[in-house]
């Protein structure tokens, strides 16, 4: 009898503890989350696209040369814009950010230093999926996760919509 006790508090205190919202304080990156009394957590089964670097605009073409003393125009004209692209992250800020969410621990992959987690807002609205829908991210398989086939489906309508990092560059 005491055993059948213990294996209920056990499961109650595992059920309560995934299933229990909590706010998210911090959004550090494009795939991880802080959650308060829980910490930092990876999203299960995704990676997101902001490349570190992107190409600026092509600036206006230099003035030719007046005379012997000023230098020669450049051979090569345009700029390269080394700011972060982070529009995953301020998606998912946007999403996330000081709202109750709920977690789903994925031990698919093992044990990690950082828990892989699907997050849920209260609508049901499952986060992770809503980032590859929209184009902000991309299926990452280098860890197994529980719902892989379901992310690539996303992905994969999120690509032949053209949506997110997907869209043809204008």
């Amino acid at each position: 009898m005491l055993r059948v006790i213990a294996c209920a508090a056990v499961a109650l205190v595992a059920t309560s503890a995934s299933a229990r919202a909590q706010k998210v304080t911090t959004v550090p990156a494009q795939d991880t989350l802080v959650v308060a009394g829980v910490g930092h957590v990876r999203l299960a089964g995704i990676a997101g696209l902001d490349p570190a670097f992107r190409i600026g605009s092509v600036g206006p073409t230099p003035p030719p040369r007046s005379g012997p003393s000023s230098p020669p125009p450049a051979l090569i004209g345009g700029r390269i814009n080394l700011s972060r692209n982070r529009g995953a992250r301020d998606f998912l800020r946007k999403l996330v950010l000081g709202r109750d969410v709920t977690l789903e621990f994925d031990d698919a992959g093992g044990r990690a230093d950082v828990p892989r987690v699907y997050v849920f807002l209260d609508d049901g609205t499952l986060v992770n999926s809503e980032l590859l829908r929209e184009g902000r991210a991309q299926v990452d398989e280098s860890v197994p996760i529980a719902r892989l086939a379901e992310f690539k489906l996303i992905e994969r309508e999120a690509r032949d919509a053209r949506r997110g990092v997907w869209a043809v560059p204008k």
